[in-house]
């Protein structure tokens, strides 16, 4: 075997010195251009799955805010026409308690909650009373009849 030189031992060792330096100075390489590339493309890939995320978030919002509404409205709905059917009943009950013979010179107040009808006021008689009631139970829409007339003292 040949004994080295001293050439060869000077090179070994500053060899062995700078590739020392760079394992202990940490720095890695710059990326290549298709490393930055290839960064770029997953960073937007995961920007678009987060614009992707927010907009299902938000159109379940939408949906559920629009099913709210809808729900809304149509409990505002049911009660516009419960309060127009009220005021149906309310006014034929009247109009028929006004034609009544025995009953359109008292003054009966008719009042109609969800097709209740409430009678209130003055009857001359247990005839007139059930008169009364018998009027209201007859319109369209009554489910129920509630009588407070009082017989009137003579």
């Amino acid at each position: 075997m040949k004994k080295p030189t001293t050439k060869s031992l000077l090179a070994t060792a500053i060899l062995a010195a700078s590739t020392t330096l760079l394992v202990a100075c940490g720095e890695p390489e710059p990326p290549t251009p298709g490393q930055r590339l290839d960064s770029a493309i997953d960073a937007t890939k995961e920007q678009a799955a987060q614009i992707e995320r927010k907009m299902d978030n938000a159109g379940a919002e939408a949906a559920r805010k629009g099913e709210q509404a809808s729900a809304q409205m149509e409990e505002k709905a049911d009660a516009i026409a419960q309060a127009a059917e009220d005021s149906t009943i309310t006014a034929e009950v009247k109009a028929k308690i006004v034609q009544a013979e025995n009953l359109k010179t008292l003054d009966i107040s008719v009042e109609t909650d969800k097709g209740v009808v409430v009678l209130t006021g003055q009857a001359p008689s247990e005839v007139a009373v059930a008169n009364a009631s018998a009027i209201a139970r007859s319109v369209d829409g009554v489910k129920d009849v509630d009588n407070r007339l009082v017989i009137a003292s003579r």
